[in-house]
């Protein structure tokens, strides 16, 4: 018969304990609302690089206009 010793249980404990913090809040956001909401900055910045280039009149953001081009250059 097979004996379990402390690091068994040990190592047990933690696959079962990370298992359960990997399955906990997979509904989260099912009904509708948004799980992660942005942070004003990076709409701004995601907003900036989707609006018309307007080099006479850039958009204030706090990044300066480098966010905006690699964005262009990625969409």
């Amino acid at each position: 018969m097979y004996r379990l010793n402390r690091s068994h249980v040990f190592l047990l404990a933690c696959l079962v304990l990370g298992g359960g913090l990997r399955l906990v809040g997979l509904t989260r956001g099912d009904d509708g609302t948004a799980f992660h909401t942005f942070h004003p900055d990076e709409t701004m910045v995601v907003q900036t690089a989707l609006a018309p280039l307007d080099l006479t009149d850039p958009p204030i953001t706090t990044y300066g206009m480098l966010p905006s081009y690699v964005l262009r250059g990625v969409v």
